[in-house]
């Protein structure tokens, strides 16, 4: 179950970016942003079925009431960034890479975390970025749970487990790659060292999207919910242009480790 997003929070949640964008400048992005932002809502049920139409006429007087703050353009995109459960190329789209890599570097950057890797699910990521300004409303429709960053510690067998896992389904990743051969797909990564320490959310720590095997992991909360992280991204890097890389390949990955 995703967090359901409290939308009588959106002003509390828009005032800690602000501190963590300043935070990060005064600070270098250490780990005590632990302590700077807020962690807002309780898991609640949302089912696929739940309506994007309804969380735009949620957001309405948000829009209105909050509208110079939440128009706050963050960065600029040429190409459009597009949400969906299939990948677009060798088992990417632009949209998870994009995510992903910003996990994996709020985590490593400003949490100190020694992470290898992000893994997210499809169904977090709820609206797509178009081409042109990208503003701080346009993170909140894409993130809108309150889902917090987790750093996960899998043995070799967990780690099997969520290759096989996998298997049946690509989710976006960041740090490893997916070697490709027909209609088969395998995540491999580049070395044999455990624990495999991830990135990932608590709503699959806890056993979502039927990700079991991270809900007995070695972990450590942060409390510090995904969209901060993204905002804080988009604010490092405002005109960063996503694009696809080699974290998919066609076969020829032998020199990666299962």
């Amino acid at each position: 179950m995703h967090k359901k997003f409290h939308y009588k929070y959106l002003i509390v949640n828009v005032f800690f970016f602000s501190l963590l964008c300043s935070y990060c400048v005064s600070c270098g992005g250490g780990s005590g942003l632990q302590s700077g932002i807020s962690s807002v809502g309780r898991l609640d049920t949302v089912t696929s079925g739940t309506g994007d139409s309804a969380l735009a006429r949620l957001l309405l007087p948000y829009r209105t009431e909050m509208g110079q703050q939440f128009e706050q353009v963050i960065g600029q995109l040429s190409v459009p960034l597009r949400r969906g459960s299939n990948p677009d190329s060798l088992g990417q789209k632009l949209l998870w890479n994009h995510v992903t890599d910003a996990c994996l570097a709020f985590a490593r950057d400003s949490l100190g975390w020694a992470a290898e890797g992000c893994l997210l699910n499809s169904g977090g990521l709820r609206a797509d970025l178009s081409p042109g300004p990208v503003r701080v409303i346009d993170v909140f429709e894409l993130l809108p749970f309150d889902n917090t960053l987790v750093l996960s510690e899998l043995d070799s067998v967990q780690w099997l487990e969520m290759q096989r896992h996998l298997e049946a389904r690509f989710q976006p990743q960041s740090g490893w790659v997916w070697d490709i051969e027909g209609d088969r797909h395998q995540l491999l990564r580049r070395g044999r060292s455990y624990p495999v320490r991830l990135v990932t959310i608590d709503y699959l720590t806890d056993g979502g999207d039927r990700m079991d095997f991270l809900k007995n992991t070695i972990q450590q909360r942060s409390g510090i919910v995904i969209r901060d992280a993204y905002l804080w991204y988009w604010k490092r890097h405002p005109e960063e242009q996503p694009a696809y890389d080699d974290r998919g390949r066609r076969g020829g990955t032998s020199n990666l480790e299962p």
